[in-house]
């Protein structure tokens, strides 16, 4: 059920990524990198996103915590079976890669630049052939 499917995936896709990234991130000489690997599934979700959500996920100021508990409104969503009615795609590897380069953003700008000088993390498409531009770049502006 999309429910399962839900959960599961956003679960290790985003909040098991997010959590050995801040495992790391500690641990990072400097230089170092940190890679998430993302997918043009994340930009195609924020299109399908209502304009509210659209909104919050594409806000500058959005930190780890507002992103977490955006994340889990969608999975509360697919819990109750009625994502499309709270404006959410009908997508769970979409939301999950979506969440991936949202958190990317925030762990550039808010830990690792702050923390360790030099270190950055980076989000990449695997299908960059297809996608030149990668995710990142595809990224709507604020």
């Amino acid at each position: 059920p999309f429910r399962v499917q839900a959960l599961e995936t956003v679960g290790v896709n985003f909040f098991g990524t997010l959590r050995i990234s801040n495992a790391l991130i500690p641990l990072l000489r400097p230089q170092a990198r940190i890679v998430n690997v993302a997918s043009m599934a994340g930009i195609s979700a924020i299109n399908s996103l209502d304009e509210e959500k659209r909104a919050r996920i594409r806000d500058p100021a959005i930190g780890e915590a507002q992103l977490c508990a955006f994340m889990q409104e969608f999975v509360d969503a697919a819990a109750k079976g009625d994502v499309q009615a709270q404006g959410w795609p009908e997508n769970s590897y979409g939301m999950s890669k979506l969440g991936i380069i949202a958190v990317r953003a925030d762990q550039s700008t808010r830990q690792l630049r702050v923390l360790r000088f030099g270190c950055a993390t980076h989000c990449v498409c695997m299908a960059a052939r297809a996608c030149p531009c990668s995710c990142v770049a595809a990224w709507p502006a604020g």
